[in-house]
């Protein structure tokens, strides 16, 4: 069994199965405040997930079930490292 805590909202969830996702490319050591898992309000079994590199690289994983099907765009930080992701909601 695998624990998931969700740092944004606290909520701790159980999984019998544990996923890999690999994460975006960093010159800077990954942070766990720059990853967010959210449970969909309509499919509650379906957990995404949302990693930000302290570079501004963003990927998201509508369901985590599925690792290798994800969407990633990158931000302009104007040399500034992220250091938290705040504020989601789906």
């Amino acid at each position: 069994m695998c624990i998931i805590i969700n740092p944004i909202f606290y909520t701790v969830y159980q999984v019998s199965v544990c996923y890999e996702l690999s994460l975006p490319a960093s010159t800077v050591p990954q942070q766990g405040e720059l990853v967010a898992l959210l449970q969909h309000a309509s499919q509650q079994d379906i957990i995404a997930c949302v990693v930000v590199s302290p570079e501004g690289a963003i990927r998201y994983w509508p369901n985590i079930s599925h690792g290798s099907f994800f969407g990633e765009i990158s931000v302009d930080t104007k040399g500034q490292e992220c250091a938290a992701l705040i504020g989601l909601e789906v």
